[in-house]
């Protein structure tokens, strides 16, 4: 009996050893064994799959001192040839200032691990012996065997150096200088290809293989002869593919061995096919169809793997086992040149992604492993036009690749819950790290210590360029707290004999209304106001929280006083059809303006001459009881979190909004940037403007709301400011 539990209990051990053993094979990967597509073809099945694989590691910025173009060169291409043993291999290519023919070529080579690092070689383009006139590079690449492989054509000018024939093309083998030669004039006469400009080919539609064959698709040189012409090295057309007028030819992707494939999209039934020529059989095979597919671009081959440009996503497509999935956002990667995009894998297999921006070349390594998620710099708007900080958000993402900044608008009219959560984190010690806000939110919060002071943020030096009128509307009790988005000045002309000092009150304004010294009309800008209603809600918003109408001091209403009324009836119920704007120079009006160009005031430095004192007027500014009612308005201030952890990232996005780029891209909508421009505008008269008090809402909706029945006839002025006097009182005993 124990012998039979004995073997009951080993059979048991063994199966279970083995069920463990098995587990664990298939829960090892499986290696897929490497298929030669040439003779096995392309695979694809099912539907295109959603799984990121790839995560940014780092950003290397490429050396972009070197090459430099001599005298009298331009730079005229700039191609990526690929990487061998950790070494990437690139193309400079110049010609002459004038001409497009290529002068010379300098060939650099950086590693993967040190792109500050860069090697170059530099080749005359008369050296190479081939007694070409006008020798134009279509392309160039690197084979696995360490060779660059430069593919030219050549060209041929009359005396006064115009273009009168194409002559041959060549490619040229570095190592050995050897030189492949494919005469293909005639048939470019023959097929009418030859275009009446200069460049005759691109690397976009004219390109050969290793086996000597010459390719040529007239669809991407702009023809409408949708085919592949595939030619021998004399010009002889071996095989021709033509395809349906909705197709379209995507740029030849050649392999690492040197092969040429073809991606060929039907707009009809939106599918994407890719061929490749066999110069065994002599043939054109397709190799497989791709559905529901619109292949922008091929990237790169490792392995048994394609990469392709989909959209906005990195495809991989396994093409042995015919999976396809999406393996990266290119959203990621920042703003760049889609067509710069390359994919690389050092000796390691790490991969890289070669990508060039408007300004800089990179270098972007790769993970197959989710890495940290990169700490994201997080910039809110709540105050403000969200239009002007969106480039500066993506200048700072280009210029500055290993740091993240996200921006996004709250609309505080469409989501109060939201900024009030925003607000309330802030207080709390988190929340974004830095913020848009209104100047009373800026001076509440620095007040309380949950905002970082500029000042531990800029240094003196970078303080230096900025408006003084910039530095006033941040500052809080001296201390500088936040930067405008943008700045504006407003203020107010008159007849220069009207007034004998440079400011008024409002009582002297009602008197020189009385006196017919000023008609009521008011020019805002350039254009003549004939509504009195519109007149009187502009002046009230800048003069509203005057101590003529409100006694700040005890909290009184005064709306109901006779110079009020007076000043209200003075401007009447004009309206439209009872000002006639071709009798604006018989009228002495009063101009409000504001100042947000250049051609609003001189650039003379030691002068505040305004183009408008040649006409006789005056700068001097909304009537106030305090003597300065020249204003400077902010469109948002930008605030830092005191708790943010993102002390560097703050201080490089700092450093791009007060870029001059920037500023004269937020220069816009009526706001001028917050820097001194070359061509200074006088600084004293930014100087004299002091920043417009806080506007109080519920005064200007009080007072507009009621008086709109005395100018719209309803009510006589006396019950108008009657109520308005009431609300406002009963506003200031419940508030304050």
């Amino acid at each position: 009996m124990k012998r039979i539990i004995y073997i009951v209990l080993l059979w048991i051990l063994v199966g279970t050893l083995a069920a463990c053993r098995e587990t664990a094979e298939n829960q090892q990967p499986r290696m897929t064994e490497a298929v030669n597509w040439t003779e096995q073809g392309f695979r694809v099945e099912g539907d295109l799959e959603e799984k990121q694989s790839f995560w940014i590691k780092q950003f290397h910025l490429c050396n972009n001192d070197v090459p430099k173009a001599k005298d009298g060169e331009v730079l005229r291409q700039r191609l990526c040839l690929g990487v061998i043993k950790n070494e990437v291999y690139q193309l400079y290519l110049f010609s002459k200032e004038n001409h497009a023919e290529c002068c010379r070529y300098v060939l650099t080579k950086m590693s993967t691990g040190d792109p500050l690092q860069v090697q170059q070689t530099e080749v005359e383009i008369a050296n190479l012996g081939w007694g070409i006139d006008v020798p134009v590079v279509l392309d160039a690449w690197i084979s696995e065997a360490d060779t660059v492989v430069l593919e030219v054509a050549g060209y041929g000018t009359n005396d006064q150096g115009v273009f009168t024939q194409a002559e041959h093309f060549f490619s040229f083998v570095q190592d050995n200088r050897e030189i492949k030669r494919v005469d293909v004039l005639d048939y470019l006469k023959e097929q009418d290809l030859i275009p009446s400009g200069l460049m005759v080919g691109s690397r976009y539609f004219a390109t050969s293989d290793l086996n000597g064959y010459f390719y040529l698709l007239p669809d991407r040189l702009g023809k409408s002869n949708k085919s592949i012409l595939v030619l021998d090295t004399n010009g002889n057309e071996v095989k021709r593919v033509s395809f349906q007028n909705t197709a379209q030819l995507s740029i030849p992707f050649r392999t690492p061995e040197g092969e040429i494939l073809f991606a060929v999209s039907q707009n009809d039934d939106y599918a994407t096919s890719v061929s490749w020529f066999d110069s065994e059989i002599g043939e054109v095979k397709s190799l497989v169809s791709l559905p529901e597919t619109k292949l922008d671009r091929f990237v790169g081959m490792h392995g048994n793997c394609i990469y392709y440009l989909e959209k906005n996503q990195l495809i991989r497509w396994d093409y042995a086992t015919g999976t396809r999935t999406a393996v990266f956002d290119l959203i990621n990667l920042g703003a760049f040149d889609r067509n710069s995009l390359t994919m690389l894998w050092d000796e390691q297999e790490v991969p890289f992604l070669f990508i060039q921006d408007s300004e800089s070349q990179w270098l972007v390594e790769l993970s197959d492993r989710e890495v940290g998620e990169q700490a994201r710099t997080e910039c809110v708007m709540i105050n403000g036009s969200a239009g002007r900080l969106k480039e500066c958000i993506a200048a700072a993402n280009r210029q500055n690749r290993n740091m993240h900044f996200e921006f996004r608008a709250v609309d505080t009219a469409q989501n109060s819950d939201e900024v009030s959560r925003i607000l309330a984190e802030l207080a709390a010690g988190n929340g974004p790290d830095i913020l848009v806000l209104s100047r009373k939110d800026m001076a509440e919060f620095a007040s309380k210590g949950m905002l970082l002071s500029m000042e531990e943020l800029l240094s003196q030096q970078e303080m230096e360029p900025i408006r003084n009128a910039a530095i006033q509307l941040g500052s809080v009790d001296g201390e500088l707290w936040g930067l405008p988005v943008g700045i504006q000045m407003r203020s107010m002309l008159l007849p220069e004999d009207v007034l004998e000092s440079n400011t008024w009150t409002l009582p002297e304004f009602i008197r020189i209304l009385e006196n017919k010294k000023l008609e009521p009309v008011l020019l805002d800008g350039t254009s003549l106001l004939h509504s009195s209603e519109i007149t009187v809600r502009i002046l009230m918003r800048y003069c509203l929280q005057d101590d003529f109408f409100i006694d700040w001091t005890n909290k009184k209403s005064h709306f109901q006083d006779e110079e009020i009324f007076r000043l209200i009836q003075l401007f009447g119920k004009r309206v439209t059809e009872n000002c006639d704007p071709t009798e604006i120079d018989e009228f002495r009006y009063y101009r409000s303006f504001s100042i947000d160009t250049f051609g609003s005031i001189s650039r003379d430095e030691e002068d505040i001459s305004i183009d408008y004192e040649e006409q006789g007027y005056k700068l001097v500014g909304f009537p106030n009881s305090k003597g300065n009612g020249n204003y400077v308005l902010d469109c948002g201030m930008i605030v830092v979190n005191a708790n943010t952890k993102h002390f560097s990232e703050v201080k490089a996005f700092l450093n791009t909004f007060l870029s001059q780029d920037i500023q004269e891209m937020v220069s816009t909508e009526g706001y001028l940037g917050i820097i001194k421009t070359e061509n200074q505008e006088p600084n004293l008269l930014f100087d004299m403007c002091v920043p417009l008090p806080e506007e109080n809402e519920t005064l200007q909706t009080i007072f507009f709301e009621e008086i709109e029945g005395y100018f719209s006839g309803e009510k006589p002025l006396e019950d108008c400011l009657r109520v308005i006097d009431n609300r406002v009182q009963l506003y200031l005993d419940e508030s304050f």
